[in-house]
């Protein structure tokens, strides 16, 4: 098949310009701090809901997409109305796993009924 020149020039900046495109994250409180790990993590669904006893809860679910095990871990901070985070000692590194070709899924309780959102790091366990 021959193709013309013009119709060549359009298929190279198509091709160019999909390779240049930035991926949207799911949800931009989750950040995924290693970088390396972006193209073998992803963020499927982060999920947030208040409780009956009025605290803010988040689920994180996502899949790793290697066939190689993955010990993660999570920080979640807590922030008020304003914008500030709320000190709390559950605010930590926690680990979980990521086994290989497979979903996973975390989620964290609020430490006060204040707390109106969060932001989460995910990374490789240390």
């Amino acid at each position: 098949m021959h193709l013309s020149k013009p119709l060549k020039l359009i298929l190279v900046l198509l091709f160019l310009s999909m390779g240049c495109m930035a991926v949207t994250p799911v949800d931009p409180r989750v950040k995924i701090i290693d970088d390396f790990l972006t193209a073998s993590i992803e963020i499927k669904n982060v999920t947030t809901r208040v409780n009956s006893s009025g605290f803010m809860e988040a689920q994180v679910i996502g899949n790793n997409k290697t066939s190689s095990y993955k010990k993660l871990e999570y920080k979640i901070e807590w922030m008020d109305e304003d914008g500030f985070i709320i000190p709390s000692i559950l605010s930590r590194w926690t680990s979980f796993p990521a086994y290989e070709n497979a979903p996973f899924n975390f989620k964290s309780v609020a430490p006060r009924t204040n707390a109106m959102d969060f932001k989460i790091l995910l990374r490789k366990e240390n």
